[in-house]
């Protein structure tokens, strides 16, 4: 199943809408766009959960928990009931975790899936996104690289779906800071040092 959630990472590539038969920056255009754009996040979110839980079959050991309040875990549990190894926890407002687990802990390889249209796809540590990883927004855009502790922390890419340009370089806590690019729609480059999100 790691291999799995490695492979979902090509589901999520960005796409460049057709603007040439509508204005780019008309309302409602942009409006049509993004719903379309969420609506097909949305379908893709649940394929991934459909096929990981089909894969999750053929492991051993596999139970189903159903928590007070809505929660629900389908995976492997050790003797001692410890959420170990692979498995799927399903929250109360229809979030998901698919992915490892260690001593009941979010821990590995994993993807979250969020309600609203979102992903995350990689390094999971304590629950947390740190280490290698792509988070697709529901509007199209993504960032693949590094993290730490949920944030952006490190080199990465982040896509603008909307305008076809993107930032390319390095993050703190989650603001671009550092050395990077930043490529402009109409063909200009901006290279240099970034500071708290800013040139």
């Amino acid at each position: 199943l790691v291999n799995f959630i490695k492979e979902m990472s090509f589901r999520g590539s960005a796409s460049r809408f057709d603007n040439t038969n509508y204005p780019h920056d008309s309302p409602a255009r942009l409006s049509f766009v993004m719903a379309k754009e969420n609506n097909k996040r949305k379908e893709e979110n649940k394929q991934i959960v459909k096929d990981f839980l089909e894969r999750l079959k053929k492991y051993p050991n596999l139970k189903t928990i159903d928590y007070k309040g809505g929660a629900r875990y389908e995976g492997q549990l050790s003797d001692s009931s410890v959420k170990v190894g692979i498995g799927a926890y399903f929250f109360p407002n229809q979030d998901c975790y698919l992915g490892e687990f260690n001593r009941d802990i979010f821990e590995g390889t994993g993807i979250y899936v969020y309600q609203q249209g979102d992903r995350y796809q990689g390094e999971v540590v304590l629950g947390q996104k740190s280490g290698k990883g792509t988070y697709y927004y529901s509007n199209g855009n993504y960032y693949n690289g590094e993290w730490k502790s949920d944030k952006k922390h490190g080199f990465g890419e982040y896509y603008y779906n909307k305008t076809a340009e993107k930032y390319v370089g390095d993050w703190k806590e989650g603001a671009r800071e550092g050395k990077g690019k930043f490529f402009y729609a109409y063909g200009d480059v901006y290279e240099g040092e970034w500071k708290q999100d800013q040139k």
